[in-house]
Order: structure tokens, then C-alpha cells, then sequence
């Protein structure tokens, strides 16, 4: 092998460990445990943080997340209540969520949802999916196909876009602007539609861009081999 291909081919082994450990970089994020608590989100957009005890038509009653660090001698935590029309929706610690205002525009009283006064249906969708259009990212889909497609080769590479574009977006991760615009039906499924949509996206141009990559350096290498 000429001095030449060797230094090429030294250079393309750098460069995929580069690319890779790039493309890698989100995992840590994903990896991390999820955490051992549910979050109340109310509709002034306050999170809190701890345990869901009941939900009643009336009250919700909870124990507050305790501080991070050694669990603290003493009595065990008061139950602590909140109105339920001051709570937007539930993530429990399990990934799923539970939306306790009435979803549609004609039963709430709430101005968050005045800009669909007077739309239709068909128009609450439209503007769903022109907001996650515009205001739902997710740079990791693009990155964690790019990366493993360099890794592993764009044949086995295939299976990473097709898991990751397969799942939907939690709704956690929608990115809306206003999330209690998430409280219309039509709009929702149709932000959410449209969110996995770009999702799906994003995956496959990752793997896209990695393939052409990939094949472009491989013919570089195999035509200086023939010099």
C-alpha cells in the first residue's frame, strides 16, 4: 500500500471517530434515569415537582418532591392540595400524563385559549401544524441517525432511524409555544401530527447525510489504493 493510502485511510478513520463521537454526544441526556416523580404543571405555567395521591373532581392532593441530598430525619411530608382548575395536566414518573381541564373551547372559561375564538375546526388543525412547524426542534434525531449510521455502516445503520422516527413525540417534548393552546383537541392532534412528522424527518436526513458521506470517502479511499 502506498504512503499516500495509508495517510488517507488514517485520515477517514479520524474522521469517523470525530463524526461519531459528534453525533453521540445527546446520548448521556437520553441514558439518564427517569426521574422517580410525577411534575403538576399549572396553568400559569408553574411546574411542581412530587407525588400524586388523588384527583378528585375538585382537588388534587400530592406530597412535594423532597430536595436532593440524604433523606432528612423527621415526620413524613404533609399533603399538600391544589384546586384542580389551577392544574393544567400531570406527568406521572411513568411517561404518561393526564390533562385535567376539559379539552374543549366551548366548556372553558380560560382566555388562554381566545385566539381560537371563532375558528373552525378545520382551522384550529391548520394552525397546529404551522406551529409545530415552526417552533418544534429536535436536533438529537438528526444526530443520534447521523452518528450511528457512521458507526455500524448505512446497512446496518438502517435500524437506528427506523426505531428512533417510529416513536412519537412525548408530549413533554412538543416544544409549543404556548402549551395550553395543547388544551383544543384539533390543535393538539394536529401539532402532534405534525411534530412526529418532522421528527421522522430529521432521522432520515441524518441517515441521508451520513450514507452519502460515508460512500463519498470509501471511493476516495478505494481510488487512491488503485494509483
Amino acid at each position: 500500500m502506498s504512503r499516500r493510502a495509508t495517510l488517507l485511510l488514517g485520515s477517514f478513520g479520524f474522521l469517523l471517530r470525530g463524526l461519531t463521537a459528534a453525533g453521540q454526544a445527546p446520548t448521556p441526556a437520553t441514558l439518564t434515569t427517569k426521574p422517580a416523580f410525577d411534575v403538576i404543571l399549572r396553568l400559569d405555567g408553574t411546574e411542581i415537582p412530587g407525588r400524586v395521591l388523588l384527583i378528585t373532581p375538585t382537588e388534587l392532593r400530592y406530597l412535594a418532591q423532597p430536595p436532593a441530598g440524604p433523606p432528612a430525619a423527621g415526620p413524613a411530608a404533609d399533603t399538600l392540595r391544589l384546586p384542580v382548575a389551577s392544574v393544567f395536566l400531570v406527568r406521572y414518573a411513568n411517561s404518561t400524563h393526564e390533562v385535567l381541564s376539559h379539552p374543549t373551547l366551548a366548556a372553558s372559561a380560560d382566555s388562554s385559549l381566545q385566539p381560537f375564538v371563532g375558528l373552525s375546526a378545520a382551522q384550529r388543525e391548520s394552525r397546529g401544524r404551522r406551529d409545530a412547524l415552526h417552533y418544534y426542534t429536535n436536533g438529537r434525531a438528526f444526530w443520534g441517525s447521523f452518528g450511528s449510521t457512521l458507526y455500524v455502516g448505512p446497512l446496518l445503520g438502517v435500524v437506528a432511524p427506523a426505531v428512533i422516527g417510529g416513536a412519537p413525540v412525548r408530549p413533554h417534548n412538543l416544544r409549543a409555544r404556548q402549551p395550553l393552546l395543547l388544551r383544543d383537541t384539533n390543535y393538539a392532534r394536529s401539532y402532534q401530527q405534525q411534530a412526529n412528522r418532522s421528527k421522522r424527518s430529521r432521522v432520515w436526513s441524518g441517515y441521508g447525510v451520513a450514507t452519502g458521506l460515508y460512500v463519498v470517502l470509501i471511493v476516495a479511499v478505494l481510488a487512491n489504493l488503485n494509483h
